[in-house]
């Protein structure tokens, strides 16, 4: 179980090497309960899109230890023989080969001890710079020595590439800068903003940018996706799922909930924001750029469970459009208001606007399945990089831009019944 600060931390920062070596940590301590002698055996499959994407996206099977890493690898061997047989293995199919352990056929044994054997085991300490350098930081910070602590960790962001991880960095910076020069602190906190919008904000503030749709089209993104993250065909899989696993009801927090939507609209290729976290509580959960002029203002509510929308969730969504309206709508775009609720009635205190549209957890359900079957189609199908293709798959799969808005229930006045109703 993840600490609070962690989330916030990993919100900040998603490739925070410090949090996944922690994962990685307690994941091969478990492992170790299974043999306690060398006579000892057993099997560990590793289950899950999360725990998946944490390994292989995010290298997390790199913080193993020696020994862990090589029987991995020599797991993944046997993974390959079964991708060979062109299908999609089934859980059968993996649980299958538990028999070569645990009825000890000779050649995996023998495979198992020449792989074991050959290991090298690294001798010296292998402790991540980043962590020297917060905890050297720390220390200057107990004694008073600010200026040496906010040195310390200016050496490690200007070593850093990774801009969310430079910014992170920087707002470490702006703390203890905090102690001697609260206004250069401010300043390094604004400058951090333009590479992580995730940090903190600083107190005066931020400059707000409108977000744009990208010139590039929908498709294109969505294909510029997978080669910006660098992702081969079955880690891009993974990857989608484990984001997708967040995109439930009354599981998950609201912000991995509205962080995995964001990721989500990348995925398929629309520009998203967070634009309650980056500019206030005012502003929506999450906004999409869904092209020709459309946007959608979202409200998240995953984790109710009420029959009905109260007029408190209403007033939230009426006051996200109303931000909309005032910082956008002068250029003439569209605002498609969207809550995602448990429920498609609202209350009869509630006095929504009869242009909201409405996605409950079927809805959202639709939605998850048709982004995965895009993501499964676009890389197997050879349309990867193929634009017109892609296109086409989006709006088969009615992920298109205004596609999307039109599925969800739509509220129709009905005046001579002077009352509010829902219908798909």
């Amino acid at each position: 179980m993840r600490s609070e600060y962690d989330i916030v931390v990993q919100t900040m920062n998603p490739n925070d090497k410090r949090i996944c070596r922690e994962q990685i940590q307690k994941i091969e301590q478990g492992m170790g309960r299974g043999v306690r002698s060398n006579s000892d055996y057993c099997v560990i499959v590793f289950m899950g899109d999360k725990l998946a994407d944490a390994m292989v996206n995010q290298h997390g099977n790199k913080f193993f230890s020696s020994s862990t890493y090589e029987q991995l690898n020599l797991s993944r061997q046997l993974w390959e023989q079964l991708m060979e047989s062109g299908k999609k293995p089934e859980a059968k199919d993996v649980f299958s080969l538990v028999e070569y352990i645990l009825l000890r056929n000779p050649d995996w044994i023998q495979a198992s001890k020449s792989t074991l054997a050959t290991i090298q085991y690294n001798k010296s300490a292998n402790i991540d710079p980043m962590v020297v350098a917060m905890r050297n930081a720390f220390e200057k910070e107990c004694l008073e020595r600010y200026d040496e602590a906010f040195s310390i960790i200016e050496i490690e962001m200007k070593k850093t590439e990774d801009e969310k991880a430079k910014g992170l960095l920087m707002q470490y910076m702006a703390e203890y800068k905090n102690f001697t020069n609260p206004v250069k602190a401010q300043e390094l906190l604004l400058s951090a903003r333009n590479l992580n919008p995730m940090i903190l904000k600083p107190i005066s503030g931020i400059q707000f940018e409108k977000l744009h749709c990208s010139p590039n089209g929908q498709a294109a993104n969505a294909v510029k996706y997978i080669s910006d993250n660098d992702l081969k065909v079955n880690d891009y899989l993974i990857h989608v799922s484990s984001i997708l696993d967040s995109l439930t009801f009354n599981k998950n927090s609201s912000n991995q909930f509205e962080q995995a939507l964001k990721e989500t609209a990348s995925v398929i290729g629309i520009c998203s924001s967070r634009p309650e976290l980056e500019y206030g509580s005012v502003a929506p959960d999450n906004l999409f750029a869904l092209g020709n002029s459309d946007y959608a203002v979202i409200e998240c509510k995953n984790r109710t469970i009420t029959e009905s929308i109260s007029k408190r969730d209403c007033n939230q969504l009426l006051g996200s459009v109303q931000w909309f309206k005032n910082l956008y709508m002068d250029n003439g775009l569209i605002c498609y208001p969207i809550i995602i609720h448990n429920s498609k009635v609202f209350s009869s205190d509630a006095s929504p606007s009869n242009d909201i549209r409405i996605m409950t957890p079927k809805l959202l359900g639709n939605f998850c399945s048709a982004v995965k079957k895009f993501s499964e189609a676009l890389v197997q199908n050879d349309v990867n990089g193929k634009i017109n293709e892609v296109e086409k798959l989006l709006s088969q799969l009615e992920l298109n831009g205004r596609q999307i808005i039109n599925i969800l229930y739509r509220l129709v006045k009905r005046l001579k019944q002077n009352k509010i109703e829902n219908h798909d």
